[in-house]
């Protein structure tokens, strides 16, 4: 009989051997051939569980232990399993399937290999083990939705607030680009090279688009730069836009009343200035549509704040694929809402110091002026004219001497005859008669609202600086049904329609058969028309007197009785002016 080795199966010398039954070299080939051999499992093509054979008898099968490589390809539908021989022993296992693969004994516990790894397993004659991953890998950590960090080469469960681990818990920390670490019961950014300090608070916020609106009007219902996340922000301020109509109704809280921009681009923006600094822990929200109308999604925007009232701007957050959409028709949409990082390693921009003439210097973080040497003698100061022709002085009546001497007494009524001062005797000046017979003053300004400056003689408005004329556009698609609401504004700020709509327009993307008119009307009287001509794109609008609307009035356009049945896509455009 042949004498081989138990596990390996390999050809020894028989002690008794006179002839070449077999040779050193025979065994030791043998043995080479069992330390490199590559056995390639299909795991589509295999069932599982695949077992490696292992004859425990003389003679048996021994060739699952003449593998050292257990190569695994191919696609299973679940996991899969191979079963080793029981007995002491090392694979390397290059698992290049789809599938986790658990190699195991047939009765003992396994190792799961993972799908892409290469592994060494150990078998210790009743279970398997895993070694470490090749390549300078680790194994995965526990997959039961806890935390986990290395620690002397092995996965510690870490107590955060992943769950799952059980004791105390800690939040997680903030998902805003930074790398940070817990101290002091605290995640503390870690500064990096490439990233730059972020600032949150200021007087001024304001939301910048990064995206452009190639068509369409962008509407904010609300807009809010919130202390405390989850907490409504009321705090009143000035609204600060470049292109935005009626920025304050983004910050009314009044339903159903907005702001707009047509086609707004990227860089344009929306914001407050407020009377006080704040920082701000979350920015909130709402878009709103036009009824029928579609309307682009608010996706892509940076969040600022400045400390110096809007001169230099900081980026607070930077946030891309928002897909803030309106409500359905003209309904509100749900708040939207983005957490905000808190500043670090960033100091308030140094204001400049007064520009009055005065010298100021830095003291406990505020511009001070300079006592003693801050002031000029009057040969240090260069530049001064030579004369000084006479001209008017504003000089406050407290700072002028010896008056009683140069005016006299005053008359007990002021403003009446007797009231009007006149040249006197010796270079003084009196009160005297009005020889024009006037009552000594000027005309009061007219008492109508308005603000009234002198100008050559006369009582001029003082201009505000306020816009006066505005534009209400609409569009409705497709072909009007008969008496069908195509435009519906409530109004909130007064305005005047002039006669004939002057400045108004309307257009439609297709032409009507016959004369069509759309009907112009003040709280459901009609005030002007938009006809158009039968083959004709372009309306032609009447308005018999100029039309005012107040407070709470409904300015609507309404389709005939009797639609056209080829005018469609109407857009029209009504100027007015504020009152």
């Amino acid at each position: 009989m042949a004498y081989k080795t138990d596990l390996l199966d390999i050809t020894l010398v028989d002690p008794n051997q006179t002839g070449k039954a077999a040779s050193i070299n025979e065994g030791l080939n043998g043995l080479a051939n069992s330390l490199g051999k590559v056995l390639n499992v299909d795991v589509g093509a295999q069932a599982s569980p695949y077992t490696l054979p292992f004859g425990a008898a003389e003679g048996g099968d021994k060739t699952g232990l003449q593998f050292r490589v257990l190569q695994l390809t191919g696609t299973a539908a679940a996991e899969y399993t191979v079963i080793v021989p029981a007995k002491e022993h090392e694979f390397l296992v290059d698992n290049r399937s789809d599938q986790t693969v658990v190699v195991k004994t047939a009765d003992g516990s396994g190792y799961n290999a993972a799908s892409g790894r290469m592994t060494v397993v150990y078998c210790d004659g009743s279970a398997v083990y895993g070694l470490a991953w090749a390549e300078g890998a680790v194994e995965e950590a526990p997959a039961d939705a806890s935390y986990y960090v290395r620690r002397n080469s092995t996965w510690t469960l870490f107590p955060s607030g992943g769950g799952g681990g059980g004791g105390s818990t800690i939040p997680d920390a903030p998902n805003d680009g930074w790398m940070y670490g817990w101290q002091s019961g605290a995640w503390t950014a870690i500064p990096s090279a490439g990233r730059t300090a972020v600032v949150n608070g200021g007087t001024h916020w304001r939301l910048v688009l990064r995206q452009d609106f190639a068509s369409g009007f962008l509407q904010i219902l609300d807009l809010e730069f919130r202390e405390v996340a989850g907490v409504a922000q009321t705090t009143p301020g000035t609204p600060i836009t470049d292109v935005f109509g009626y920025p304050e109704n983004a910050f009314d809280e009044v339903d159903n009343n907005y702001t707009y921009a047509s086609a707004p681009k990227n860089g344009n923006y929306l914001g407050i200035a407020l009377a006080a600094a704040r920082s701000c822990t979350e920015v909130a929200i709402k878009k709103h549509a036009f009824a029928g109308v579609e309307t682009p999604s608010l996706n892509d925007f940076d969040i600022e704040c400045s400390l110096d009232g809007g001169s230099t701007w900081h980026k607070v957050a930077e946030i891309r694929d928002a897909n803030i959409v309106g409500g359905p028709g003209t309904a509100e949409a749900p708040w939207h809402t983005f957490a905000l990082p808190p500043g670090r390693e960033a100091a308030p921009a140094l204001v400049e110091a007064p520009k009055d003439g005065q010298i100021y210097g830095r003291k406990d973080a505020a511009w001070v002026t300079v006592q003693g040497g801050g002031s000029l003698g009057w040969a240090d100061i260069t530049g001064k004219p030579a004369t000084f022709p006479p001209g008017p002085h504003g000089h406050p009546w407290a700072d002028i001497t010896a008056k009683t001497a140069l005016l006299g007494a005053l008359p007990a009524t002021v403003g009446v005859e007797g009231s009007v001062l006149k040249a006197g005797s010796g270079g003084t000046i009196a009160w005297g008669a009005d020889e024009t017979g006037g009552d000594g003053g000027i005309e009061e300004a007219p008492a109508d609202g308005t603000l009234y400056g002198r100008q050559d003689g006369a009582w001029e408005p003082v201009p505000t600086g306020a816009p006066t004329a505005v534009e209400l556009s609409f569009f409705a698609g497709g072909t009007p049904t008969a008496n069908e609401l195509l435009f519906r504004y409530e109004v909130r700020r007064p305005f005047a329609i002039p006669a004939g709509m002057a400045g108004s327009g309307g257009s439609s993307g297709a032409a009507a058969t016959g004369a069509a008119a759309l009907s112009v009307k003040k709280n459901g009287t009609q005030v002007g028309t938009a006809t158009w001509a039968a083959a004709g794109t372009a309306a032609t609008l009447a308005m018999a007197s100029a039309t005012s609307f107040a407070v709470g009035d409904v300015l609507t356009v309404t389709a005939p009785a009797t639609p056209d049945t080829t005018l469609a896509d109407v857009s029209m455009t009504i100027a007015a002016t504020l009152n």
